[in-house]
Formats: C-alpha cells, sequence, structure tokens
C-alpha cells in the first residue's frame, strides 16, 4: 500500500496577496497579468509600496504547486510536499499553514540560513492576477532534500513548472521524476505559466524529457510551446509529450485528452474577484478525482466546479470544509 496518494515538489512562497489598481501597477511598473522574479531588494520597495497603499495583505502558505496539493489533500488525499525554506519567521508559518492544511513535510527539518521565498499577488478589479516573486532560499531546492522511499511508495508526483527557472531546483525535479519512473508511480507536470512557456522552453524540455502521464497547462501556454495557434493542431502537437493531457479555457471549462479522445467539459457559472490559484485548485481536484479512481471527465467537471468557486473568493484556495463539502457533491 503507498505511503501517499501525492507527492508534490514546488517552490515555497509564502503569499502575500492585495487589492490594487491599475494605477497602482502602473506607478510600480509591474506588468499587468504576468509572474514575475524580483530581487529582495526589489521585493521589499514592493511589500512596503503595496503595504502602504493597499492595506493589510492576506497570507498563506503557497506556490503552485503547494496549493494543488493542499487542495487535493483537503479533498482527502494523502499528500507529502517538498520544498526549501528559510529558518525565519515565514519560514515557521509555511510550515504551520501546510501542516494545518493537512499536508505533510519534511521542511522543518531542513530549513537553511536565508531568506524564505515570498509572492506578492496583486488582484485588481477585474479578477485578473499579477505576481511579483522573490524566491529566496526556494530558487535552491537542492536533491539531498528529496526522500526516495516517500517517492517511490506515492501513487503520484507533481511536479509544478516554477522549479525549471533555478538549474539547481530543476535538477532535483528531473532526479525526482525518474525516482518516480522507476518505481512505476504516476508523474504529473503542469507548465504553471505562459511566461515559462515562453522564455524558458528548453528547460520544460529538459524536465519533461521523456514524457509525463498527465499534464496541465492552459490555451496560451499550450500555443507558445507548440508554436500553434489553433487549439486542435497544438493538441496534436504535445501528444509526444505526455500520455494524458488536461487544457484549461478559463470560463468555458476544460478539454481532455484520455486514450486519444479529446472531451470538452463545460465550465460552471462564476462571477469571478479573484483569478489567482484557480488553475492550481483546479489541479488539485482533478488529481484527487483521478485519485478516487473517477474517469477523466468526471474529474473534470468536479475540477471545474472547484475553480468556478475559487474565482469567487479572495485568496488562492477554498477552506478545507468548502473543498470537502464540493467533493461529497460528486462522490
Amino acid at each position: 500500500m503507498s505511503r501517499y496518494d501525492l507527492f508534490g515538489l514546488g517552490n515555497a512562497l509564502v503569499d502575500h496577496e492585495f487589492h490594487v489598481t491599475d494605477d497602482m501597477l502602473s506607478d510600480l511598473g509591474i506588468e499587468k497579468g504576468l509572474t514575475t522574479l524580483i530581487e529582495p531588494d526589489r521585493a521589499s520597495l514592493v511589500l512596503d509600496t503595496l503595504s502602504a497603499r493597499a492595506g493589510a495583505a492576506s497570507k498563506a502558505c503557497g506556490g503552485s504547486g503547494a496549493n494543488s496539493v493542499i487542495a487535493a489533500a483537503c479533498m482527502g488525499s494523502s499528500a507529502y510536499y517538498t520544498c526549501q525554506l528559510g529558518d525565519d519567521d515565514n519560514g515557521h508559518f509555511y510550515v504551520n499553514d501546510m501542516l494545518d492544511a493537512g499536508v505533510d513535510t519534511h521542511a522543518s527539518d531542513h530549513m537553511v540560513e536565508g531568506v524564505t521565498g515570498r509572492c506578492f499577488v496583486m488582484v485588481t478589479p477585474d479578477a485578473e492576477r499579477t505576481m511579483n516573486t522573490s524566491l529566496g532560499v526556494t530558487g535552491d531546492l537542492k536533491s539531498d532534500s528529496l526522500n526516495t522511499d516517500i517517492i517511490a511508495n506515492s501513487r503520484a508526483i507533481y511536479l509544478e513548472g516554477y522549479l525549471i527557472t533555478s538549474p539547481v531546483s530543476r535538477a532535483t525535479a528531473v532526479q525526482a521524476k525518474q525516482i518516480a519512473r522507476e518505481n512505476g508511480v504516476m508523474v504529473i507536470g503542469t507548465f504553471s505559466d505562459p511566461g515559462l512557456t515562453q522564455y524558458f522552453k528548453p528547460q520544460l524540455e529538459e524536465l519533461f524529457h521523456g514524457g509525463v502521464d498527465l499534464l496541465f497547462c492552459n490555451e496560451e501556454e499550450l500555443a507558445i510551446f507548440t508554436g500553434e495557434s489553433d487549439l486542435d493542431k497544438g493538441i496534436a502537437a504535445i501528444r509526444e509529450w505526455t500520455q494524458d493531457l488536461v487544457v484549461t479555457l478559463g470560463e468555458r471549462g476544460a478539454l481532455v485528452m484520455h486514450g486519444g479522445t479529446c472531451t470538452e467539459i463545460a465550465g460552471k457559472p462564476a462571477n469571478a474577484i479573484d483569478t489567482n490559484g484557480a488553475g492550481d485548485a483546479f489541479a488539485g481536484a482533478f488529481v484527487h478525482g483521478l485519485l478516487s479512481d473517477w474517469s477523466h471527465q468526471r474529474s473534470a467537471s468536479f475540477a471545474c466546479a472547484v475553480a468556478a468557486e475559487v474565482v469567487e473568493t479572495f485568496g488562492p484556495r477554498l477552506t478545507p470544509a468548502r473543498y470537502a463539502e464540493l467533493r461529497a457533491q460528486y462522490a
């Protein structure tokens, strides 16, 4: 019997989320809608400015992979997350917040000297999210942080695309993927962000070399990675990289490729106030569905319902109780 249903590997970022205006983004010289890596001194300036002009932020342990793993755990999947944290206040906050969400982690035993990663999530009135990320020590996730036995005895491993921006973290992710492959563990990957497919395509190809069992992306990421603006042509081009594919289509829902057949899943109506974390929650819900032996179509329909509620909520995820309620509706 597997010790964990899901093993996640990704960046550890303490999310600070703010309501902002387009003018505030412009004044800070921040490009709307994108995820931008920033240096620590810039991070301090951004945080001070946002705190002064936007007020107090909501705070939660985050990172794309972490959000997905937490969503799956809140629905009942046993989960473990590997990441790199600094031995500082944010690092200890991160561990406690993750444990409270029901995810096991080794992080408190492997903290290093340095600053824990931070992500400033800025949400405009149109529900668009813009992120400035200072990786801190999370950008150097070393291979000695991997627990081979836990990976080998998990049912699935989840790799976030953001790991590719650091040579150290990318090498660790490649090693984790190899361990999973050698032990028959399902390998799940995500492109994470359009900027990664545009500026880090060779690194994504290195991580996903040999293919994965399941890949998540959105329309824009698929088009950039494959060079095909037509959705059908993009799906045809991506087949060499993955056995199964899920393409999120925003409010239109999702497209699922499984067994050589593509199926469109309708989205759920939502009054969007914050798109941050919707894709992460979708992935977590979909993976939980598969690990519960649901069909790909049922898992996608469930994931659409979860994502629709997340965009109606300020912050990247729902409460554990609400995740459980939604799961019960599809059980």
